[in-house]
């Protein structure tokens, strides 16, 4: 008997699936920019501070650029994610049933239909592109983004060990 779970696509969903595909190195690396940048400019203060024991006007222009430049990475990606979801209509707010199998899963849309082949698929496990698992979901990428997202909390302990071990 197979395992199954359904999962409804909400935006949030979409939100956490954004940041896994990209993962946190991309950001980690925005970071590391951030701080070097903002530590040069520190030191750069400091020293010539303790020179003339005036305050640098570069560094007020410094700090206001970071947190600039901070806030419109930001507001950028909410804007591409937000613009990118709902321009999808077909898979904006889908329910998706998923039953897993030992060999292959298949996913059924909530306007599923016998005589459309676009409203169902039938993965094996061997053409997964990759398994990750974050904490509230699991992602079974079928290639570099595209993903099918399980939400935990729907499934059953036996179906996430079963998860776990593909």
């Amino acid at each position: 008997m197979p395992y199954k779970t359904d999962t409804i696509f909400t935006f949030d969903e979409y939100k956490k699936l954004c940041n896994s595909v990209k993962g946190r190195f991309i950001s980690k690396i925005i970071v590391i920019i951030f701080l070097v940048l903002i530590l040069n400019s520190l030191l750069w203060d400091i020293w010539f501070f303790m020179q003339t024991g005036l305050v640098s006007g570069t560094f007020f222009i410094n700090l206001f650029a970071f947190i600039f430049i901070g806030l419109v990475y930001y507001y950028a990606n909410f804007y591409f994610v937000n613009q990118t979801f709902y321009s999808n209509k077909l898979s904006a707010n889908q329910h998706s049933f998923f039953e897993f199998y030992d060999d292959y899963f298949t996913e059924k849309t909530n306007e599923f239909n016998e005589n459309s082949s676009s409203n169902f698929a039938k993965i094996k496990y061997d053409d997964l592109y990759k398994i990750t698992e974050t904490k509230t979901n699991f992602y079974l990428f079928t290639g570099n983004i595209f993903a099918y997202t399980i939400i935990k909390e729907n499934c059953s302990a036996e179906l996430i060990e079963f998860l776990r071990k593909i």
